[in-house]
């Protein structure tokens, strides 16, 4: 079973003020966010905590990568933070890889027990150039494809 987690960009309130005005990066702030958009989208997995680093430069499109426990495992997530100079700062969180619950569906990790082997080649598969451009393309244009879908239910 395949957790559907989609890239959130949620424009918030800004992560901290300075006495003289100016954002600066709160890494609780940001644990906040990702724990709160992906809430509804686990389907009911327990959801665990969520980790940012905290020495993180507030800068234009600065990216970073959190971790939120779900299920009892460690889900990477790539952050960006953008329009960092307004008053509401943009937070995007999109998942750094697929993460495959079967452990918290089953009781069991079907990649461990029955192919352990599968669980390093996913991994090295998922960092090749190729596969990452396919997985870019489909994710623009899934929006696009979701829109000719809904237009095509209507009928």
């Amino acid at each position: 079973m395949r957790i559907p987690l989609a890239v959130v960009s949620l424009v918030v309130a800004a992560l901290g003020l300075a006495a003289c005005g100016e954002n600066q990066y709160d890494a609780g702030k940001v644990e906040s966010i990702l724990q709160q958009t992906q809430k509804d989208k686990l389907r009911g997995l327990p959801m665990g905590d969520a980790t940012c680093p905290k020495d993180v430069k507030l800068s234009e499109g600065v990216t970073f990568q959190c971790t939120l426990v779900i299920a009892g495992e460690q889900a990477p997530y790539k952050v960006t933070l953008t329009n960092v100079k307004a008053d509401k700062v943009t937070v995007t969180a999109e998942p750094a890889k697929a993460l495959v619950a079967t452990k918290a569906v089953l009781g069991r990790d079907l990649l461990a027990e029955c192919l352990p082997v599968a669980k390093d080649y996913l991994k090295r598969v998922s960092q090749r150039e190729s596969v990452q451009r396919i997985a870019a393309d489909r994710k623009a244009a899934s929006p696009e494809f979701a829109a000719y879908v809904a237009s095509r239910a209507r009928r």
